[in-house]
């Protein structure tokens, strides 16, 4: 009997301390923002479109259910000004904690992404792993893409750049990764760069960045390949295919396909007495040759002959890459941070803004192919 007694206040007091889940946040009351674009208008604003899906019944007597895509768009002067009008406009609470991709356009990006970036960073519910990519034109015509195979326009969008990013053309960026870049003086960083062709994304290639703004330059698809592999990143696949003469009759017959099989790159930069400073990429690629109409690869001096041909076409690609990047005043090899980890005193008296654009930057691509096919 006494412990009867007992028990019954130890139960009370648990009920009254227990505070139960005061802090739940149920998903049935929020409407979830897959994709989300800015743009910028002619009045300077900010053009917020979120692609949000609606889930309702198919009209049938079963539990089955379909699924639409609603694309909601606001003019406000930042990101949480255009966000709150969006919420506005819904019939539930704005949830931006599942959005897997981030669109820029080109316009919005010219100018300092990071301020629309901060509502992100501040925002413990915020997507931090969502992709971001620039749009060479709009975002909002993105979002408002219609594809047949896909019903989401998210999904479509993920599967086209997981799709380059295994034929190495990109590298999956994200707002969290970005952010230490954007404020290291000595390194910069690239986006994917998109366009809508033929009702379509088209993967353009990389755009580069310097500090927190797109410089309007971009890298082509094989540029963007060459910048990985001289980064040694080489993910899925990397095929190449050149015209190995200029005589457009002969044309057909001279155009060499081939898979980069291994990678090595090495990076060095070095600074001499003067102050001056030189960065080298080093890089010895090990090819199999898919295409190639005349033949005769059974033959040591083909082969010696197109290894020099490949790697003296490898050489012009790459350093017009590293032209490109040094006009665009883009340091997306991190040739500061180099400097600034391995040659701090000579960092400090030195204004890389004016300095970089000024090294002396090389490459020096070694080409040896190591298979071609089972036909000779």
């Amino acid at each position: 009997m006494n412990k009867k007694i007992l028990f019954i206040p130890i139960l009370f007091t648990t009920f009254l301390i227990t505070t139960g889940c005061w802090d739940q946040y149920l998903m049935k009351d929020a409407r979830l923002v897959l994709v989300a674009g800015f743009d910028t208008t002619p009045g300077g604003d900010i053009l917020d479109s979120v692609v949000m899906p609606v889930i309702g019944p198919t009209g049938g007597t079963g539990s089955m259910q379909s699924e639409e895509v609603q694309v909601v768009s606001a003019v406000g002067h930042s990101p949480r000004d255009a966000r709150l009008k969006i919420d506005k406009q819904t019939a539930k609470k704005f949830d931006a904690s599942k959005m897997h991709s981030l669109l820029l356009s080109s316009d919005f990006a010219k100018e300092d992404i990071f301020p629309s970036l901060d509502i992100f960073y501040r925002d413990p519910k915020s997507s931090l792993r969502a992709n971001l990519v620039v749009v060479d034109g709009q975002a909002l015509e993105v979002l408002q893409l219609k594809v047949e195979e896909k019903q989401r326009i998210g999904q479509y969008l993920s599967d086209i750049l997981e799709s380059a990013k295994y034929n190495t053309i990109i590298d999956i960026h994200m707002i969290q990764s970005i952010c230490p870049i954007m404020f290291d003086p000595g390194q910069d960083f690239v986006l994917p760069l998109i366009e809508v062709v033929d009702n379509r994304v088209d993967v353009k290639g990389l755009a580069l960045f310097h500090g927190e703004k797109y410089t309007g330059e971009s890298l082509t698809t094989i540029e963007s390949k060459l910048f990985n592999l001289m980064q040694d990143k080489k993910h899925g696949a990397a095929r190449f295919s050149f015209p190995l003469t200029n005589d457009d009759e002969k044309r057909n017959e001279n155009v060499i396909t081939f898979d980069i099989e291994d990678v090595k790159s090495k990076f060095n930069v070095t600074i001499d007495k003067s102050g001056k400073v030189s960065a080298n990429i080093k890089m010895d690629l090990d090819v199999q040759i898919l295409e190639y109409p005349k033949d005769q690869l059974n033959k040591k001096s083909t082969i010696k002959k197109l290894n020099k041909q490949l790697t003296q076409i490898m050489n012009e690609a790459s350093n017009e890459l590293l032209e490109k990047v040094q006009k665009a005043n883009s340091d997306v090899f991190g040739v500061g941070r180099n400097v600034i980890a391995y040659h701090k005193k000579d960092w400090e008296k030195m204004d890389w803004e004016k300095e970089y654009p000024t090294i002396d930057f090389q490459s020096d691509v070694q080409v040896k192919i190591i298979q071609h096919g089972i036909i000779n």
